[in-house]
């Protein structure tokens, strides 16, 4: 029986492989330069489909499969869409950008930066002649952000607006722990380093209340001064919307100055024509602007004179993984690219809220031996503090967005003590120790006065090689960067002004510094080099599995669910998986959610 069913695995695997590996030969085929591009093509920006900084990583096969068979939605990538988009400002094929779809803003994902960039790329589309129109159904902020760029915004009969402002959403967990009996000790260096706050506090201190003010300052000075610019509107009659947060019907916001005219869905291919000066009868063939990527993009070179892209997307963690930042994962790939003589600068992109000291550390010190060979530019996307900030350190020049979250130079450490919970449920724990302070790691164990003072000690030292390690990066006095340390978060536009980055930007000005420190001309190439891909087999099973899973409405409304609760994962996670062996860390101040 048990070779019947080995049989049976190893039969069903081979057809598996033998289903893919034709597959990837009909795709082959069936011409592998990608799409085609149709005459008079209308490119489609979708912003319903997740925009990440990072490539997949290395399910390959599955992402090949997902948009082979059509299922699900697979992310974007911020970087090939901007170059998709400044590639069809001067492609005569294109007639026209149309940008639909509700902003689907999820963890990292579509972030406010991304969101920049992606205007920024609209602009120079629109300046070249070409149309953009956007028709999302639903308008929000980051639909009117991006939006505004528009020569004409449309709305559904049945659409909607709103503008309501932003608001940051920060979970406090003291109250639960303590009903639970879970107490959590800490040490920690910088009045503004408030990650420890929610473990061991009901309510939001003032410093933490104070920088969360001034980063909704920023970002509501970016996101008025954007609009304002490009529709006509006041700043101040936008400030007014958002005080009395409104449902505008169509026919409203029309009246208000913030889109131009009805248009239903049905009628989007007549209203194209119209401003594409075609035929009323004209048919657009519309072509996903992903899909266009694929089909004009410059595939990586092995020659010299290659820019290679890295990206630190996700909280740092210490040793080898993948999903997040790992350690030595991305170490080893830094000195993969340091060694490789067709590499003549690198970019890396941060987009993190830090974490692991040790992590941190290890992937600065392999930044630093490759900054010491080849031109390293840093850019930073939606956050890049703390730990972010800390891998940052080596660059020869840092570019941000304006509305980045970045700094919270700080280190803090979380000591949870589940005594109180042990008892409650009956659970009895003995220690035996060789020495008084043995056991004081333990999870189910109050930290002495003494075991306190020795981790406080450690999170200071911490602290000071942070200090020192910024100031030497910066070219700053020590006393400078305490002054705007402290644990404190700051916009990228406020990073510039106090000197901890060099410019304002994106990944376009990233490639462009990077390519003038290597003395590079010409068309770049780029290069996105992965480290430690999955077996083939691995791919495919995981690939299938991804393709096959149920995507309901029952289905996508639990992932919105569980994208609510996901701080609180978070937070359990991160009090074990940030940490060093004494339980540092070097993570920003707050789990934030701008909404």
């Amino acid at each position: 029986m048990r070779r019947l069913i080995l049989a049976s695995v190893i039969g069903g695997l081979f057809a598996l492989a033998l289903v893919a590996s034709s597959l990837v030969l009909m795709l082959a085929l069936s011409g592998g330069a990608g799409p085609e591009v149709p005459e008079r093509a209308v490119l489609v920006l979708d912003l319903s489909q997740p925009i990440a900084d990072a490539p997949p990583g290395n399910d390959v096969l599955g992402h090949a499969l997902e948009r082979a068979l059509g299922g699900g939605v697979a992310s974007a990538r911020l970087d090939e869409l901007v170059r998709a988009l400044d590639h069809a400002s001067t492609d005569n094929r294109v007639a026209a950008i149309l940008i639909i779809g509700d902003v689907a803003q999820t963890g990292l994902h579509s972030s406010w930066p991304a969101l920049h960039e992606l205007r920024t790329a609209l602009e120079t589309v629109r300046a070249a002649g070409k149309p953009v129109i956007a028709h999302p159904f639903f308008w929000g902020e980051p639909e009117l952000f991006v939006g505004s760029v528009a020569d004409e915004a449309w709305i559904d009969p049945l659409g909607a607006l709103r503008i309501d402002g932003f608001a940051f959403e920060r979970l406090h967990f003291a109250g639960a722990l303590e009903q639970l009996g879970i107490e959590v000790q800490i040490g920690r260096v910088g009045r503004f380093k408030s990650a420890v706050e929610p473990y061991v506090q009901r309510h939001m201190s003032d410093e933490a209340r104070a920088q969360l003010e001034d980063l909704l300052a920023a970002q509501t000075k970016l996101f008025h001064e954007t609009v304002s610019g490009a529709r006509p509107i006041e700043a101040t009659a936008l400030r007014e919307l958002e005080q009395a947060a409104p449902i505008l019907d169509a026919r409203a916001a029309i009246e208000r100055g913030l889109v131009d005219r009805i248009v239903a869905m049905d009628e989007a291919d007549a209203q194209l024509a119209r401003v594409c000066g075609e035929p009323e009868d004209w048919t657009p063939e519309r072509m996903d602007l992903a899909a266009y990527a694929a089909a004009v993009l410059p595939a990586p070179t092995s020659d010299g004179g290659r820019i290679a892209v890295l990206f630190a997307e996700g909280t740092i963690l210490g040793g080898v993984g993948s999903g997040d930042v790992y350690g030595d994962t991305l170490a080893e790939l830094v000195d993969e690219v340091r060694l490789d003589e067709g590499v003549a600068a690198v970019v890396l992109r941060i987009n993190s809220p830090g974490g692991s000291v040790d992590g941190s550390e290890r992937i600065r010190r392999a930044l630093e031996r490759l900054a010491e060979e080849k031109p390293l530019v840093v850019s930073m996307g939606a956050l890049a503090a703390s730990g972010g900030y800390w891998i940052a350190c080596p660059a020869h020049e840092i570019i941000a967005h304006p509305n980045t979250i970045t700094g919270s130079i700080g280190v803090f450490a979380l000591l949870p003590n589940v005594e109180q919970l042990a008892e409650r449920v009956g659970l009895d724990v003995h220690l035996v120790l060789s020495a008084e302070h043995a056991g004081a790691e333990s999870l189910f164990v109050q930290k002495s006065e003494a075991q306190l003072a020795a981790l406080q000690g450690h999170v200071e030292r911490l602290y000071e090689f942070f200090l020192e390690r910024v100031s030497t990066a910066r070219g700053l006095s020590l006393e400078a960067v305490v002054a705007l340390a402290d644990g404190r978060v700051w916009s990228g536009e406020r990073a510039l002004e106090l000197g901890l980055v060099d410019g304002l930007g994106g990944l376009d000005d990233a490639f462009a510094a990077a390519a003038r420190r290597a003395n590079l001309s010409g068309e770049l190439a780029l290069d996105f080099p992965q480290v430690g891909e999955q077996p083939f087999l691995v791919q495919l099973i995981d690939g299938i599995a991804h393709v096959a899973a149920p995507r309901s409405a029952e289905v996508h409304d639990a992932a919105k669910l569980f994208s609510e609760l996901d701080p609180l994962r978070r937070a359990a996670l991160e009090l074990l998986a940030t940490t060093d062996s004494m339980g540092a860390t070097a993570h920003m101040p707050f789990e934030l959610r701008l909404r």
